[in-house]
């Protein structure tokens, strides 16, 4: 499906399911997807997507351009990352006095030591290291709020998730993306915040936002830095 909007021709996904709602969302690579009850027409759908498309124009002109080159899927020497929101760049460097691998950040180089004869992939090893990183500081800032909640928390899981940042359960039990290893601290902070007033309200109502608010006070700033910023944390098939 097309959109037509100043100018501007913008495709569109549909994905249909058991759901009462529309929801729109722009994914990495500016992909436009609309997800919507099953037995609703194209026609309405678009009629929806058209009262949005000032909102969907917005959203697509502002996001950062999702890079596919090759080098970025493959995580080749010079490729750039970021960890704790600094930008390094990639070094590999093949060490067979080395047992398997290891990983240094000096000078904003982050640099992988691996021997030869290793069966994982560079993209295997990043993911491995990115979610141990992820898993120490999460629980390094969890234990720095949990004074504000009075509410136990049951497990800690770090996950790959191309989607979302992190989400909690009524059991709750919380889950982070690993890339929240790659965020700004304070942009760390934001998403550990709010799926923690989660474990209070498992909703988005305005008492949930106040709770953010009282903690963060800038959350909104934050949040709005999050979602223009996202595609800059995707990379490859990590």
């Amino acid at each position: 499906m097309f959109l037509n909007y100043n100018s501007t021709t913008i495709e569109y996904d549909i994905i249909r399911s058991n759901r009462k709602t529309i929801s729109i969302s722009i994914l990495p690579a500016k992909k436009v997807i609309v997800r919507a009850p099953s037995g609703l027409s194209d026609n309405i759908i678009g009629y929806m997507v058209e009262k949005k498309a000032d909102w969907i124009y917005k959203k697509i002109a502002y996001m950062p351009d999702y890079k596919t080159d090759k080098s970025q899927k493959n995580c080749e020497n010079g490729d750039k990352l970021f960890y704790r929101g600094i930008e390094y760049q990639l070094h590999i460097v093949k060490d067979n006095r080395i047992k398997d691998y290891k990983i240094e950040l000096d000078n904003n180089k982050l640099t992988i030591f691996i021997n030869s004869n290793i069966q994982k992939s560079i993209p295997q090893i990043l993911v491995s290291w990115y979610k141990q990183k992820a898993k120490e500081l999460v629980n390094e800032r969890i234990t720095y709020y949990k004074h504000f909640f009075n509410k136990k928390i049951n497990k800690i899981t770090i996950k790959n998730q191309k989607r979302r940042w992190g989400s909690c359960s009524s059991l709750g039990n919380l889950n982070f993306n690993f890339r929240i290893a790659m965020l700004p601290d304070t942009m760390l902070d934001y998403i550990i915040v709010h799926e923690m007033c989660h474990l209070i309200y498992l909703n988005h109502s305005k008492d949930f936002w106040r709770s953010v608010e009282a903690i963060l006070p800038d959350y909104k700033a934050r949040e709005q830095w999050i979602k223009l910023n996202t595609a800059m944390y995707d990379f490859g098939n990590l």
